[in-house]
């Protein structure tokens, strides 16, 4: 979590630096930190940084601070790097040895607001550098992984939005494995070049709303998305390759966020995503505080649980700070 807090301590000093009463701001800067653990099996530690140039300055007079960016949208361009340092754990003599999985993914994205008609589009890319354990009888193991995503939208109303997006990420892996190690004697060898790409779409809709019960001003914001993919595997042997498809699943989502004062937010929000023969249930809290006009701290917290009809899976626990910096 070094990096974040490094993150963080840059954001302090900047933002202090900058005017604590200025009621706009064109640059948006964060820094985070997570960790994540499946029970005995898995632990994941994640850090991240951002930073977000509004092309127009925003305008953070308008309600709370948390709500800035929604009220009074502009075009802008968005940089983001972050690591997730996942690990697995032993579980007996055939895992003799913890397995841990590294990714660093670097995304460039931006929105282009047309202030006359109150629509906007934009989108983002991803790609992923994936450093794999190595595991008995892999020879050579290589990941790549992208993600593109386009999106737009409509204001209708100052205070309502509604956007459409459209998500695909390509996964490819390649392995060579020796399907015959020592002391055992194949034919061929048993040296097997495997090269398999997983194709996965997304597309869905979402909405945010925000109004105001007396002197509490509240967001409603909510979304649903389909998922489908098709997957293939290319291999010499050709008793190994494989061509398919996913079946199509759903996953909607929705939430609410109050704000008791300007500088403080609290959020809650419940995602379901429905498999076939399973469905995966999240719980997501977290509070924004504004210690300053252009400095915030968010802490989060996420229960994800899957079900199974057959199997039972340990839940996931996810524990998040933020480090929230505007010039």
């Amino acid at each position: 979590m070094s990096r974040a807090l490094l993150a963080g301590q840059v954001l302090i000093l900047c933002c202090v630096q900058a005017t604590a009463g200025a009621a706009e701001f064109s640059w948006d800067l964060s820094g985070a930190a997570s960790e994540a653990s499946a029970g005995n099996l898995q632990d994941t530690n994640g850090s991240a940084l951002a930073a977000t140039y509004y092309f127009d300055s925003v305008d953070d007079s308008q309600g709370p601070y948390g709500l800035a960016v929604f009220l009074d949208p502009a075009s802008r361009l968005s940089l983001g790097i972050s690591r997730t340092k996942q690990t697995t754990h032993s579980l007996g003599i055939f895992s003799p040895s913890d397995l841990t999985t590294t990714s660093d993914d670097y995304t460039i994205g931006g929105q282009y607001w047309l202030s006359a008609s109150k629509w906007y589009a934009g989108g983002d890319y991803t790609t992923s550098d994936i450093d794999l354990p190595f595991s008995s009888g892999t020879l050579v193991s290589t990941q790549d992984s992208k993600a593109y995503h386009v999106f737009a939208g409509k204001y209708l109303g100052p205070k309502t939005s509604l956007e459409l997006g459209f998500r695909r990420s390509v996964r490819e892996f390649g392995q060579v494995v020796n399907l015959c190690p020592p002391p055992t004697v194949c034919p061929n060898g048993g040296i097997v070049d495997i090269d398999s790409k997983t194709t996965t779409d997304e597309a869905g809709v979402s909405f945010v709303h925000v109004r105001r019960f007396r002197n509490l001003p509240y967001s409603l914001f909510g979304s649903v998305v389909e998922t489908s993919g098709h997957f293939t595997t290319d291999a010499s042997e050709p008793l190994l390759g494989l061509v398919g498809h996913f079946k199509p699943f759903w996953t909607w989502a929705v939430g609410a966020e109050a704000f008791p004062s300007t500088k403080l937010g609290v959020r809650f929000r419940y995602t379901r995503a429905d498999y076939d023969g399973a469905h995966g249930d999240s719980y997501d809290v977290a509070a924004t505080w504004f210690l300053k006009r252009n400095m915030a701290l968010e802490l989060a917290w996420t229960r994800s649980q899957s079900h199974f009809d057959f199997a039972s899976t340990p839940n996931v626990d996810t524990i998040s700070l933020r480090f929230i910096g505007r010039l």
